[in-house]
């Protein structure tokens, strides 16, 4: 059955070229590994070069999903979404590092999924000026029963970003908290949501916050490696059967 297996915040703020976090128990080789990057550029526009986990000869690869600046061009905000779709090799501590172009204000957030498909379904991602901020994926889902994630950062000075992202999807209508942070002390926030889609639709998510700074946001969806076949339509009575003795 598909899920989320287990969740990692966000981890400790970074103000150098690599920012890490760690599940709290080792994930399970097959599943899936989630990793949200939430970058403050500080007016020093950057992105993340790669993700890496801590696996002594691990052939562990990540690869981006989606990456979205924010609407000043970049200049304070930037959110990535990473992952490695099965994960192979698993021994001991489980640490994820993301290693950036510049120092950046930066922290990373952990989701280990399992029964879902090694390839994306659908993404999208929206940059803004000010609050609020909607993520809509580009097209609809094409099954029912995807995992949604989305992610979403806000610049120095803003504050009480929404907590988990709001969707106006219908089924069900709420996303849960997979990650909230402080990326630093003046303010900046970081947020990351989950839910699973029960309906085929185009899944968005939205945040708001108090102070009008620019953010950047990124959505994806997953589908269920098992798809359900639909229901039998309920057949009519047995037509009646003669027999003819011989």
């Amino acid at each position: 059955m598909a899920s989320v297996i287990q969740i990692a915040t966000f981890g400790t703020v970074s103000s150098t070229t690599t920012a890490t976090q760690n599940f709290s128990g080792a994930p399970i080789s097959g599943h899936g590994v989630l990793v949200g990057c939430c970058l403050e550029n500080n007016f020093v526009p950057g992105n993340v070069t790669g993700v890496a986990d801590n696996q002594s000869g691990s052939p562990n690869t990540y690869v981006n999903i989606i990456a979205q600046i924010d609407g000043e061009g970049g200049e304070n905000f930037r959110t990535e979404l990473w992952w490695c779709p099965s994960i192979t090799y698993v021994s001991g501590t489980f640490t994820v590092t993301a290693t950036m172009t510049a120092s950046q204000v930066t922290q990373i957030c952990l989701m280990e999924i399992a029964g879902w498909s090694i390839s994306v379904d659908q993404t999208g991602g929206q940059g803004t000026t000010t609050f609020p901020l909607i993520a809509t994926c580009s097209s609809a889902n094409t099954n029912a029963g995807d995992l949604v994630v989305a992610l979403c950062g806000v610049a120095y000075g803003s504050s009480a970003i929404t907590n988990p992202a709001t969707t106006t999807n219908t089924s069900p209508s709420t996303m849960t908290t997979w990650a909230l942070g402080t990326g630093d002390s003046g303010g900046a926030q970081n947020q990351a949501s989950y839910r699973i889609a029960t309906t085929i639709e185009t899944s968005n998510a939205h945040w708001s916050w108090t102070v009008g700074e620019s953010g950047a946001g990124v959505i994806a969806t997953f589908a269920p490696l098992f798809i359900p076949p639909p229901p039998v339509p309920p057949q009519g009575p047995m037509p009646k059967q003669i027999y003819i003795m011989p």
